[in-house]
Formats: C-alpha cells, structure tokens, sequence
C-alpha cells in the first residue's frame, strides 16, 4: 500500500516543481525531506478493551506502531514500552512488548494490590520516540473503580453563590440503582486539609445535598465520601472534584491566524476560554482600543472557541472586554511592519486559497510558501513581492491527504516568519460492517461474526484490526472520545487536550468552522 502512495505524492510534487520553484527551494525541499527519511518519526497507537476497568480486571490492549508520514505499519523498533502510570505519575506497572511489522499485543492484570482504584495514565512509546519529545509519547486516561460488587458511581451538580457552594451527590450503582437509605461520611477537603466533616444519609433516589463555604485557596477542593451505614465493612472512599467554575477566573487566549497582528493588515483571530476545570466554556465579548472604542466582537462557537476579523493599527494596543467579567484580557502586540498569511478551504472546490500580504515595499525579495502534511512536503511555491503587497496563491487540495496540512511562510534566510494549519478530511476512512448468523442467542451460545471491510469506493481491504466484545449494561462507550481515527489524523498533532475529539468527525461538512477554530487555537504557531 506505501508505493502507491509514494507515487501519488511524488507525481503531484513533480507538477509543482517543474512549473513554480526556484533551485533553491527545490534544494530546500531536498532537505526537508532528507530530514524526514533520516530521521523519520514513528506514531504510536494503543488500542484497549474498555475505556475504564474495576479492579482484578484484565487490560487487554493491541499497539500500531506506523511511520508518521505514510501512517504504515513500521519495522524500526522492535520494542515498545506500555507504562500504567499513578497519579503522581510513578509507573504502578510497566512491561516491554515485542513488536512484529509494526503490531503489538499485551495484557495489564489489575490485581488490588498493585493497582488500586483510582486515576491511571497508560503510556506508550519506543526508544526511538523518546528523541523527539514527550508529545510523541502515546498517552490515555484510565480509571480503575473497586470491584464490582461495592462500585458506586457518583453524579455532582455544583452551583456556587458568592463563596457559598451547594451540590446533589447522587449515589448508584454500577447498573444505575440508587443507593437507597445509606449513612455517607462526607469530608470537604482543601487539598489534604479537612475543612468539614459531617455524616448524612441519602434519600429514596440516592442523593444527598450538600452545602459549605469554599475558601481562598489554590488547591483541589474535593468531597471525600465513605458508606458508613452498619454492617457494611468494605466500603470505600470515594473522592468527589468539586468543579467550580468561577468566571472571573475564565482564561481567554487570542492567536492571530498565521502568527502575528500586523499595522493595517485586516486578520482574522482564533481565541478560546477556558475555564476553572480546564474545559471550554462559552463567552460573549468586545474587542476594545486603547481609547475604549469597539472595534470588533466575538463569541464562542464550540468548546470554548470562536474567531472574529479586524484591521489593527499601527501604535495602538487592544485588549478583550469579556461580559460579566471585569478585569480585561490583552491582545498580541500590534507588529508596524511584517507579513500574514491566511489560508481559505472551500468544501466545494478543489483548491486551497492562499493569501499572503505585507505592509512593506519589497522588491526584489523572494519568499517560499511550504505546504506540508505529516512532515512530507505536498506544495512548494516561490513568492515575489515585486509590484504589489499581496499574493493570492490556489494549491491543490488533492495534493494533501486527509489531515492536517500545515502551510509555511519561510523568508530568504530559511526563517520561518508565519505558520497556518488547516484540517483536509476526503472522508476517505474504510467502512466496517458486522453480521451475526442469527437475531438472538441463549446463554454459553457460540457466535458467528461476518465481518466485512471496504474502502471508501467500494472496495475490499486486507488489514489488521482489533474487535473487543463487552457487556452494554457494564461498558458504555462514548462516541465522541478518543478513536484510532482523530488520534493519528487530529488530535496527535495538535498542543493540548482536545475535547470531545470525534465531534468533528461526525458530520464533519457542518463542522468546518468548528474544525478551523481548532486549528486556529490549538494548531497555532507563533514567529
């Protein structure tokens, strides 16, 4: 499957050469790519059993190790390394795994006495990986609940007024039944001091309403609850995060697309709130000058992310005014002189808008536009500003595949000056149909699986997959979390966590604009 690929790269690339480069970005992509094939980057992929376990579970995992650029399997590392790391990020257990032509299998058992209840981070990487840096490092959240007969799940509603919070903790088991009449030990804890203890009892439908006063502190406040009813001896605490949303303490962050403001260069501007937990949250706002005067608005759109345009002017400054808020947030300084860079996607045309402007006299100097995707070089073009202080470029979208492509503006010196990532998606995954050889089937039953695999044209594929069978009434998955999928095409390639990843996967034609926020946000790259 790799040549083909190779081939359709290397054909597009040719087209592009021949007609719109100079020898010296020919030598510059050379070197690019020099780069890559010696020093290629290896992508790591842990698929597990279940999202979350109880414990004496079993993890049962299968690992894809692929080359970055072409996503095939690799034969580089032959040994990987799969950690299960505790809160405070010591390994509770680690184990080296053999790797066949890029594939892996292994199994975790979660034995009390090693692996308590509690927050895991499974980690995953080759030697090879460690040379590039901690974000090359597979990462995944597990938690590990005590065993099933005493698993309670808890649900937390908090409403804070002034410095008063009150919550419903509602307590069920793993299947949904409420703990009826049951004596709860609760301690509101400000990181390991107690500030309260109290002992009530939940009502017909589990709950137990909570009040106390939250102090001025930086640490994790949480609510520590324990059955204490007579008779039950095995009991567990269970730790309860109290999620306070303050919105004064709303952190908002604005990134200009390709990099920087620029005096008198219209921009468009990603931006995202976060709040107190660290998710997004939705904010409506003004963007003011330094005389106080509106110049432009903006509003959250998904995930705590939203853009907006204005033309910023030479020596002024700007901040962002956040309603029902009242401190202000500031922009980027204002550059006098430079370049941006704004690339455009239409769905419906075949080709990328590419526009780079500066608000200088340059002549007779050259810069080079790179369009990447996975480290491999898809586009390359000469710039010249010679008579005007704006190019409009088109490049192919076939030229890139599916995923983020990455477009550069490198000046005479090979100094990157502005950077843009944008999302391609061809909906080209493979379609996977399961059949069973009958509707219904009677306890210890054999089931026959007719599993089928096609492209997105049709036709058969011949690959290696993984197929976990779980119990729905003990195993809910969520459709919009972390997949194979948004991971080695999304998600892997981008700073920090992203929310929700597969929400721009479903229906991706009506998520453009929420797929560009991101890409904005947290594909940003500032020079």
């Amino acid at each position: 499957m790799r040549k083909p690929v190779l081939l359709f790269f290397m054909m597009m690339w040719g087209a592009i050469t021949c007609a719109q480069t100079t020898p010296a970005l020919k030598n510059y992509v050379s070197l690019v790519d020099a780069t890559r094939e010696n020093k290629p980057i290896e992508k790591l992929y842990i698929q597990t059993d279940k999202p979350y376990y109880i414990t004496g579970d079993t993890i049962r995992l299968k690992a894809y190790l692929l080359h970055a650029d072409y996503l095939t399997l690799s034969s580089r590392s032959v040994i990987m390394y799969v950690e299960l790391d505790d809160q405070e990020g010591k390994p509770a257990k680690r184990m080296m795994l053999p790797v066949e032509s890029g594939l892996a299998w292994g199994d975790i058992a979660l034995d009390e006495k090693d692996i308590p209840s509690g927050s895991y981070t499974l980690r995953a990487y080759t030697n090879w990986m460690r040379n590039f840096g901690e974000d090359y490092i597979f990462k995944k959240d597990i938690y590990v609940s005590p065993s099933a007969g005493n698993a309670t799940l808890v649900k937390a509603n908090f409403k804070q007024e002034g410095n008063k919070v009150e919550t419903a903790l509602q307590f069920t088991t793993l299947d949904g039944k409420p703990l009826l009449v049951k004596d709860m030990e609760l301690k509101v804890m400000d990181g390991r001091k107690n500030l309260s203890k109290d002992q009530l009892s939940t009502g017909m439908d589990g709950t137990i309403k909570v009040n106390f006063d939250l102090p001025q502190t930086i640490n994790p406040i949480t609510i520590q609850a324990k059955d204490v009813t007579k008779g039950i001896t095995d009991a567990t605490t269970l730790t309860i995060p109290v999620t306070i949303n303050r919105i004064e303490n709303t952190d908002v962050q604005f990134m200009p697309e390709g990099g920087n403001l620029v005096a008198g260069i219209k921009t468009k501007v990603g931006f995202k709130a976060i709040a107190e937990d660290g998710k997004g949250t939705n904010i409506t706002g003004k963007i003011l000058n330094s005389k106080q005067q509106e110049v432009a608005t903006f509003k959250t759109i998904h995930a705590g992310m939203g853009s907006f345009e204005f033309t910023p002017q030479l020596n002024e400054t700007y901040t962002a005014k956040v309603n029902g808020i009242t401190k202000s947030y500031p922009l980027p300084i204002v550059n006098p002189t430079g370049t941006t860079l704004r690339v455009e996607q239409n769905l419906n045309s075949d080709s990328l808008t590419i526009t780079i402007i500066t608000n200088q006299i340059l002549n007779n100097t050259t810069y080079n536009l790179i369009g990447q995707s996975r480290g491999v070089v898809c586009f390359a073009q000469t710039i010249s500003f010679s008579n005007n202080t704006t190019q409009v470029l088109k490049a192919a979208r076939p030229a890139f595949p599916t995923g983020i492509a990455r477009f550069t503006v490198i000046n005479s010196n090979h100094q990157p000056i502005n950077e843009r990532q944008v999302f391609i998606n061809w909906n080209d995954q493979l379609n996977i149909s399961i059949e069973t050889n009958q509707p219904t089937y009677s306890i210890r039953d054999s089931i026959a699986l007719a599993i089928q695999v096609k492209d997105k044209d049709g036709k058969p594929v011949q690959g290696s997959f993984s197929l976990a069978v779980t119990d729905d009434s003990q195993v809910k998955t969520d459709s919009l979390s972390s997949n194979i999928l948004n991971n080695l095409l999304l998600t892997s390639d981008l700073k920090g966590n992203i929310e929700n990843p597969n929400h721009y996967f479903i229906n991706p034609s009506q998520k453009q604009t929420e797929l560009d926020n991101l890409m904005l946000t947290q594909g940003w790259v500032g020079y």
